[in-house]
């Protein structure tokens, strides 16, 4: 299946669909979802189970991550 973006109606958003949060995201799924979320400015993923692992995996693929003043880290990540 491939990457569906279904801009929302609104001021910004969109209902991504496709995605296999289980499955590593390679460089040109992640400048796909990158550029979805740059042109709608909050993406929605319906419906995805996600773990601490995945969703570490997707924070790495969208560019990674840092500290962070107003979250505190999940332990032993």
């Amino acid at each position: 299946m491939r990457l569906k973006v279904e801009p929302s109606g609104q001021a910004c958003g969109a209902r991504v669909t496709g995605l296999d949060l289980s499955r590593p995201i390679g460089p040109e799924l992640a400048a796909e979802i990158r550029s979805a979320w740059l042109e709608h400015r909050v993406l929605a993923f319906p419906g995805r189970p996600a773990n601490d692992d995945t969703l570490e995996a997707f924070s790495r693929a969208m560019g990674g991550f840092g500290e962070d003043p107003f979250f505190d880290p999940i332990e032993g990540r």
